[in-house]
């Protein structure tokens, strides 16, 4: 039981923050730009919110979390070494997933798409790469290159967002809601 608490607080805190951010999706359908808008950055904020708690908690706690995979002394002891760019690293890929969830719900997966590889291939994978042959090839250099290309990440979503043209994808959500059930059908 000891070992299911930690991944199941997770979910269920970062479920209330998906759920925020899902609302805008609704909204989106029934043309109400501004409530879209507003649910979708409250959700954001919302999980803000929920990811630095839970953040402060794992470096805080990090050698329960590490229990939760094994009790081996020298895998915690390296857990503990890492536990502020592993938490770091955890709460901006959780937070590029939450952030994500708007512009998927506007239908823009393209930009999510290329956004998403921008930031794997030309942030997170040379800055792993970098950071573990220049200066600490260890969890160190692996983690806080993760932070870097999820930071990217995170920017580049963060981006989207805050520019996008709220009507303008509350009437393309709708389109595409009327298009899945024509009328007529049931």
């Amino acid at each position: 039981m000891r070992r299911l608490l930690p991944p199941a607080l997770l979910l269920l805190l970062l479920l209330l923050g998906v759920t925020c951010t899902n609302a805008d999706l609704t909204r989106l359908g029934k043309l109400d730009c501004k409530g879209a808008k507003q649910a979708g950055y409250v959700g954001i904020g919302m999980t803000a919110i929920m990811l630095s708690c839970i953040g402060f908690f794992i470096v805080w706690k990090i050698r329960w979390f590490g229990q939760v995979f094994t009790n081996d002394e020298e895998f915690l002891r390296l857990f503990e070494e890492v536990r502020i760019p592993f938490a770091i690293t955890l709460v901006l890929m959780n937070m590029s997933i939450s952030i994500e969830r708007i512009p998927y719900s506007m239908g823009r997966t393209t930009e999510i798409f290329w956004f998403g590889l921008i930031a794997s291939w030309g942030a997170q994978v040379p800055g792993v790469y970098l950071l573990t042959k220049h200066w600490h090839n260890d969890l160190h250099g692996l983690y806080w290159g993760m932070c870097i290309g999820y930071g990217v990440l995170v920017i580049l979503y963060s981006f989207i967002v805050w520019n996008s043209d709220w009507e303008y994808y509350a009437k393309l959500a709708r389109e595409r809601s009327e298009m899945s059930h024509p009328e007529g059908a049931e």
